[in-house]
C-alpha cells in the first residue's frame, strides 16, 4: 500500500505541451508537480514559428519571448512557382525555444504547479490509488500522469503503448549571416518545396540570426548536413557563423494506441500530434496540453471519466484535421507532378488556404470537406 499520494498530475517534460497542461491545472487547483531531464532554459532544435492561432488561444501574452513577427509568408514551389502573401497582423510569431519552455513552464509555476528539473524519468507502476513513478529525485506519486517527452516517449513505453512512432527527418542551423544577407531575409518565413526531393527547407528569422532548416516527409536518413549546406548555398548564404547544428526527428502520424489508457495521458509529440503538411508540432502541442489539462479538471481527475474524455476531445478537435491535413501532404510530398500541375493552375488559392490554417481563419475539414470552402474563406 502507497501512500495518498502527494499529486494529483504530475507532468512529464516541459515543452510546450507540458507547460500549458500544468498552467491549466495548477491555475485549476490541482496539485501538479512538472519533471524535465534538463534544467531550463535547455536548447531544443525547433524552428519555433508559433502560429497566430496559438498565440491568440494561450490566456497569456507571449511578448517577452518572441524574437520577430512575421507578416509575410513565401513558398516556392520549384519550376518558377512563387507565392507572396502578406497580412496585416503577424502569421507567425518567432521564438527560441528555450525560452519559450521556460516562459510557458514559468507560468504554469506562477499558477501554482512545482517544477524539479534536472530530474530524469524511469518508470512508473500503477497502484490502487494512484501512480508510483521512479525518478532520478526518487520516487513520486501521482494520481495521473500526462507524458509530454516528445515522438520518443519513455513514458509511452512505460505506460504500456506498443508502437513504436515512424519518425521523419530534419536538420536544422541557426546562423548568423552578414548584415545584408539579414536584411534581404529577415523580415519573412520563407518555405522551399524543391530544396529537397520529398520534403522542404525553411528560413525563419530572429533576433540577430536566422533558423534555417530542411526534412523530408519519408523515414531514414537523408544526408540533412549536405543538403542544408547546399540550402545555403542556394540562399546565397556561403561562409556564414554557425551558431548551433543540429539533426532531429518529427513523428510522422499520431500513436496507434490512442493518446490515454490507464492512468496515462499522452500530449504533443509524445501522441504524435504534429501537422501532416508543415511538420509543426507547437500548435497540437500547446493545444493538447491545454485539452488535457482541462479534462482532468472536468472529470474531477477521475482516470475511468478522464481517458475516454480525452480520447474524444483529441480525435475531434487534433485527429480529424490531421486525417485531412494528410491528404494535403500527399500532393505536396508524394506527388511531384500532381503538385506542380495543381499550384500552376491553383496555386494562389491552395496556399491562401495554408495560410488560412495558420492564421487560424481555417481548419484542413473546412479546406477539403466540401469544394470551393477556401475559395469563399479569403473572399470576405
Amino acid at each position: 500500500m502507497i501512500p495518498s499520494p502527494r499529486y494529483d498530475v504530475l507532468v512529464i517534460g516541459a515543452g510546450p505541451a507540458g507547460g500549458c497542461a500544468a498552467q491549466v491545472l495548477a491555475a485549476g487547483g490541482a496539485r501538479v508537480l512538472i519533471i524535465d531531464k534538463a534544467g531550463l532554459p535547455r536548447y531544443k532544435t525547433c524552428g519555433g514559428g508559433v502560429v497566430r492561432r496559438v498565440v491568440e488561444a494561450l490566456p497569456f501574452d507571449l511578448d517577452p519571448v518572441v524574437e520577430a513577427r512575421c507578416r509575410q509568408v513565401e513558398l516556392n514551389i520549384g519550376e518558377g512557382l512563387r507565392f507572396h502573401f502578406s497580412d496585416s497582423r503577424p502569421l507567425l510569431a518567432m521564438t527560441m525555444r528555450a525560452r519559450l519552455d521556460a516562459w510557458l513552464t514559468d507560468r504554469a509555476v506562477e499558477a501554482g504547479a512545482e517544477l524539479r528539473a534536472p530530474c530524469q524519468f524511469h518508470s512508473l507502476a500503477e497502484r490502487a490509488d494512484g501512480l508510483r513513478v521512479e525518478t532520478s529525485d526518487g520516487p513520486i506519486h501521482a494520481r495521473l500522469v500526462i507524458g509530454c517527452d516528445g515522438a520518443n516517449s519513455r513514458v509511452a513505453r512505460a505506460g504500456g503503448w506498443q508502437d513504436r512512432l515512424p519518425v521523419i527527418p530534419a536538420c536544422e542551423w541557426e546562423i548568423r549571416p552578414d548584415g545584408d544577407a539579414m536584411a534581404a531575409l529577415g523580415d519573412t518565413a520563407r518555405f522551399d518545396f524543391d530544396a529537397v526531393s520529398g520534403g522542404y527547407g525553411w528560413v525563419f528569422p530572429k533576433a540577430g540570426h536566422l533558423s534555417i532548416g530542411v526534412g523530408r516527409a519519408t523515414p531514414g536518413p537523408f544526408g540533412g548536413p549536405r543538403v542544408t549546406a547546399s540550402y545555403l548555398h542556394r540562399l546565397g548564404l556561403g561562409a556564414v557563423d554557425v551558431v548551433e547544428r543540429h539533426g532531429y526527428v518529427i513523428p510522422a502520424r499520431p500513436r496507434s494506441g490512442g493518446p490515454a489508457r490507464g492512468r496515462v495521458l499522452l500530449a504533443g509529440d509524445a501522441a504524435g500530434l504534429v501537422d501532416p503538411v508543415t511538420w509543426e508540432g507547437i500548435s497540437y502541442a500547446t493545444l493538447s496540453g491545454m485539452l488535457a489539462g482541462q479534462t482532468l479538471l472536468e472529470t474531477d481527475l477521475d482516470p475511468e471519466r478522464a481517458i475516454p474524455a480525452y480520447r474524444r476531445a483529441i480525435d475531434h478537435q487534433i485527429l480529424a484535421d490531421i486525417r485531412l491535413g494528410r491528404v494535403l501532404a500527399g500532393l505536396l510530398y508524394r506527388s511531384p507532378r500532381l503538385r506542380s500541375w495543381a499550384f500552376r493552375h491553383f496555386g494562389r488559392h491552395l496556399c491562401r488556404g495554408m495560410i488560412g490554417v495558420v492564421s487560424g481563419r481555417a481548419t484542413y475539414r473546412q479546406l477539403l470537406s466540401r469544394p470551393g470552402n477556401y475559395l469563399r474563406l479569403f473572399k470576405r
